[in-house]
């Protein structure tokens, strides 16, 4: 199950990407996705991947999207801005972003999953440390009931 949730997050994430890139829209994303993402051909093993997950993370972080780019921009240093980041930044942090806000998630298992699709995409670059940043400050700040310490 963990596999499908994490193969859920890193499609997500490439979908997001895929959207801002090419300009696609959401229906024919979530089609494409869903046909076509995890099942491998011949020649490769198919990863299991949550779809039901996939497609909520997906609709969620458009849905949140403005209110996510702007608790992002507002932990990002001040000079750097969402614009000049990476699109694969723009869509861990988007995708990453709607789902902290959902209350049924626990935030470190998001972060780390997120950390790990981070590392995929940039295995040697400080990128993986601003994700991580981020993803936590944002995290404290709309979960902070889930890093209170036990009294």
């Amino acid at each position: 199950m963990a596999i499908a949730r994490r193969t859920a997050r890193l499609n997500a994430v490439q979908a997001l990407y895929q959207m801002e890139i090419t300009g696609q829209g959401l229906d024919y994303i979530l089609d494409n996705f869903t046909h076509d993402a995890s099942l491998g051909d011949e020649t490769e093993v198919a990863v299991e991947c949550d779809r039901a997950l996939f497609q909520t993370l997906v609709s969620a972080a458009i849905e949140r999207q403005t209110q996510t780019d702007h608790m992002t921009a507002a932990v990002l240093r001040r000079d750097w801005t969402l614009a000049g980041i990476n699109p694969i930044l723009r869509a861990i942090f988007r995708t990453a972003g709607a789902e902290l806000q959902s209350p049924e998630r626990e935030p470190r298992i998001v972060i780390r999953d997120y950390l790990d699709i981070a590392s995929a995409f940039f295995p040697k670059g400080r990128e993986v440390g601003l994700v991580n940043g981020i993803l936590d400050t944002m995290a404290k700040r709309i979960r902070p009931d889930a890093f209170a310490s036990p009294t």
